[in-house]
């Protein structure tokens, strides 16, 4: 059967693709396993590969590698040539320092332009879990025509199974074409009970942070909505090629101010449309989703990766990758090991590891993180 992608493409008028995969975050809420010198998107988490390696993997089933680029910031650069020796550096978008996803974009849009080119855009994050890579090729083919046939920005929505307060939620216009609707509105973080509401609705969506749009599109949008941004977007590419090109980048990075593309742009954009997912998807944003992504659980619930034993112990996560652990009477726990710490917490709370995380460094503990 014909791939969904190269129908896609021989479609006249369609720009080429340009698969735009972010690897520059710190995964906090993995700790002790994530670290600033190493983290989550360069982790096998989910995979024998790492979960960057797993998303290039996907991508590379229907895109051509020279159309796949990762953006991370200059301390991981290292990391992705190490785990990604085939793909060509200058694929590589190196930020000087994180400044969330509005910069990394609107770095990655204007890089494309100046080449010449203003291909569809299909913006992923590095750290998810996906699977069914028929259908999710099928969904960024969708995503994909929309925006490429005008100024759409298209994201991909995931069917809520839970009353999730973690996730930004998209509310999606009822009545229309089932394969894409139009977006009303987006609703970051919800408070529990109106997560509850948006269970039953059948037009509240998870928003996956995975977005399709032509680098002019999200230029444009950068232009009208964060006009500092875009202006300091100009100065960087005035020195491109040139010899100035990296001390031009990070001196205009030093004032940029740290936004999301949800906040800065999606919540002010009424361009907005949204494909519904097809195919099983998780953040991995903390240590909990790893009993949701298809580990096999033990006859007492628990899910174990490495070694774990437990007696009287149910429904717990237990990592003993690095050192084996040993559970006597515990329930919804998670408990998690490396060379040089664990991490015990009580299920629902999973939250909270981002704050021992700035506990840690409060108190000096900076080899820890």
């Amino acid at each position: 059967m014909e791939r969904a992608i190269e129908k896609l493409n021989r479609k006249e008028g369609i720009p080429l693709h340009c698969i735009l995969i972010l690897a520059g975050g710190n995964g906090k809420r993995l700790w002790p396993k994530s670290r600033l010198g190493r983290p989550k998107q360069f982790l096998s988490i989910t995979h024998r590969q790492s979960m960057l390696q797993a998303t290039v993997s996907r991508f590379a089933k229907f895109v051509p590698l020279q159309d796949i680029h990762v953006v991370t910031i200059q301390k991981y650069e290292h990391i992705v040539q190490d785990q990604l020796p085939f793909l060509s550096m200058s694929n590589v978008i190196i930020e000087p320092e994180g400044k969330d996803t509005a910069a990394s974009i609107g770095l990655s849009a204007i890089r494309q332009l100046h080449r010449g080119r203003d291909p569809v855009m299909v913006t992923s994050p590095a750290d998810a879990y996906v699977r069914n890579d028929e259908e999710f090729e099928k969904c960024i083919a969708i995503a994909s025509e929309k925006a490429a046939k005008q100024d759409h920005i298209v994201t991909i929505g995931i069917s809520p199974n839970k009353p999730e307060t973690g996730f930004g939620y998209i509310q999606v216009i009822p009545g229309q074409n089932e394969f894409c609707y139009k977006v009303e509105r987006f609703i970051e973080k919800p408070a529990s009970d109106l997560a509850r509401k948006f269970l039953t609705t059948g037009f509240h969506y998870w928003n996956s942070g995975i977005f399709v749009w032509k680098a002019s599109t999200i230029l444009g949008m950068i232009e009208k909505h964060l006009p500092i941004l875009y202006d300091a977007l100009i100065r960087m590419e005035r020195g491109f090629g040139q010899e100035s090109e990296h001390r031009v980048i990070a001196q205009e990075y030093k004032n940029l101010p740290q936004l999301s593309v949800d906040y800065g742009i999606l919540e002010k954009a009424d361009n907005v449309y949204m494909v519904p997912a097809t195919f099983d998807w998780n953040d991995v944003g903390n240590w909990a989703s790893l009993g949701e992504i298809g580990k096999e659980k033990d006859e007492k619930g628990n899910t174990v990766l490495g070694t774990g034993v437990g007696i009287d112990t149910h429904h717990c996560i237990i990592d003993g990758r690095e050192i084996p652990i040993a559970a006597i009477g515990l329930e919804n726990m998670i408990i998690v090991s490396t060379k040089d710490a664990i991490l015990v917490c009580k299920k629902g709370r999973e939250h909270e590891i981002k704050d021992i995380y700035e506990l840690l460094l409060e108190r000096g503990m900076n080899h820890l993180l």
